[in-house]
């Protein structure tokens, strides 16, 4: 459903759903990461905050999983230029985020990017994005082709999005999402490298990318809210 952009038919799903679900656990925040993605999809803002209050707050997050679901839904969010307020702070205080873990999970890494650029430690998150890259490269670590290939451009492309350089983010992003597949997660998980590519084309000068970008979307889903939405962004509105 969420491939297809069938976000009210998703919607109804989760609601219907809910009352089986077992909460407390890593599960059931990943469920309601995927109702907040329907409520984004039919940018209604409010909804999807407030399922990130019920099922993502960092006051009651314990795993890893659930702070990575936290991190892509408030940077949706941000890319969206919803006020998420006080959240991105909330999360980082209770990520630990030690560089000597950095690096064995481009996935992971991108999510603790997410966080500090979201959150606007860019210092931190340049230090952190050296330490994964560095790390991924000492003599025999399974990740360092993947890091190299993938992993260091990606979170590259991400500061460059957080500095305001939201050409190069394209350039440095645009060319990888071929090989996406390579740095783990779902194809719902990885969707927002396609949403950040969107709101750097539209916020610079990468159009072709970003008509591109659209087209694919008009093609593999309805024409949701969102996809409209991006379409009045970058001057190409969706009928």
């Amino acid at each position: 459903m969420e491939m297809q952009g069938r976000f009210d038919e998703g919607l109804r799903w989760m609601e219907q759903s809910r009352p089986q679900w077992a909460e407390g656990n890593g599960f059931s925040c990943h469920l309601g990461w995927h109702h907040a993605l329907f409520a984004l999809e039919s940018l209604d803002r409010v909804a999807a905050l407030r399922l990130f209050d019920a099922h993502l707050d960092p006051g009651s997050t314990q795993i890893t999983l659930q702070r990575l679901d936290a991190a892509s839904l408030l940077w949706r969010c941000a890319l969206l230029d919803i006020d998420v307020g006080a959240r991105w702070q909330r999360l980082l205080a209770g990520w630990a985020l030690d560089v000597e873990n950095a690096g064995f999970s481009v996935f992971n890494d991108l999510h603790a990017l997410f966080g500090l650029v979201g959150a606007g430690d860019l210092e931190r998150a340049e230090h952190y994005t050296r330490e994964a890259k560095a790390n991924a490269e000492s003599p025999g670590h399974p990740n360092g082709a993947v890091m190299r290939e993938v992993g260091a451009p990606l979170l590259d492309g991400v500061l460059a999005f957080g500095r305001g350089r939201f050409d190069d983010a394209t350039r440095l992003i645009g060319p990888l999402r071929g090989a996406m597949h390579r740095i783990g997660g779902s194809h719902a998980q990885r969707e927002v490298i396609d949403q950040t590519l969107l709101a750097a084309a539209a916020r610079g000068r990468s159009r072709s990318l970003g008509a591109m970008l659209l087209d694919e979307r008009r093609r593999t889903r309805q024409a949701t809210p969102l996809t409209r939405y991006w379409g009045d962004r970058l001057d190409a509105p969706v009928r």
